[in-house]
């Protein structure tokens, strides 16, 4: 009975997207009415800020608690906890994790990361893939980063929440940076350097908790400071070789 149809086009150095939208409404008498909602209706893409700090303007977790009735954060429902995320523009970003391990760490260096009341770390498929859940005790609440090296792909990954950004690690001459902050509310930072006579990445990974914008976060975390975490041996005549092409020839 409805029909809809939209096109898309990227205009990628005016960073602009051009969109055309139709809407057939068809009867049983096989009759269809068609409405043209958008006609090359121009849309500019914002341009992406990941450092970004809090949404409002000199937040503070204490004031906007006791602006929305809120006397003990202990006791904020989901409902208010909601309600604080979407103030802070960062609610479609959030995930939550679960603390639990058990993953398969035999190749290795567990001893590497850090597992503590707050935090809990754990090398997911390989050991440049580290998930870390990061417990918000004020908010009973708890939410999941993951950095993902790939060194067969000539990238990284860098996810906090559904929030996610990656560089590439093509000519690793000097430290490649990745900087994450969702909101302002939780912030990650890493630093990875090619060890290349090593076959191994030398990498600083940290989390921040924060809930001041005048304040000194409530929590900072060490996940890795000048971790060397050994790089997974690629299939160069096969799709590694593949993907690290068609990485190498976007980025020249």
């Amino acid at each position: 009975m409805f029909d809809v149809t939209i096109n898309v086009k990227y205009i990628s150095p005016s960073r602009i997207f051009i969109l055309d939208m139709e809407v057939s409404v068809c009867l049983q008498t096989g009759r269809c009415d068609m409405n043209k909602l958008l006609d090359g209706t121009r849309i500019t893409v914002p341009i992406c800020n990941f450092t970004t700090g809090f949404n409002i303007e000199d937040f503070s977790l204490n004031n906007w608690t006791s602006s929305n009735g809120i006397s003990d954060l202990l006791e904020m429902s989901q409902l208010q906890v909601d309600g604080l995320f979407e103030d802070l523009g960062i609610a479609r970003f959030y995930q939550g994790c679960t603390s639990a391990s058990g993953h398969d760490t035999d190749k290795c260096d567990s001893g590497l990361l850090i597992s503590t009341n707050g935090v809990n770390c754990y090398f997911e498929v390989s050991c440049t893939n580290v998930t870390c859940c990061v417990d918000l005790p004020a908010l009973n609440t708890s939410i999941i980063i993951n950095l993902d090296i790939l060194p067969c792909e000539l990238k990284a990954i860098l996810t906090v929440g559904k929030f996610q950004r990656r560089i590439s690690l093509v000519n690793m001459e000097d430290v490649k940076s990745l900087m994450l902050s969702l909101g302002g509310f939780v912030k990650s930072r890493v630093n990875i350097r090619d060890l290349s006579h090593e076959q191994s990445y030398l990498v600083d990974f940290s989390i921040d908790v924060c809930t001041e914008s005048n304040k000194p976060c409530i929590s900072s975390i060490k996940v890795f400071e000048n971790a060397i975490l050994p790089k997974a041996t690629c299939n160069w005549s096969g799709d590694d070789y593949n993907n690290s092409k068609l990485l190498i020839t976007n980025n020249q």
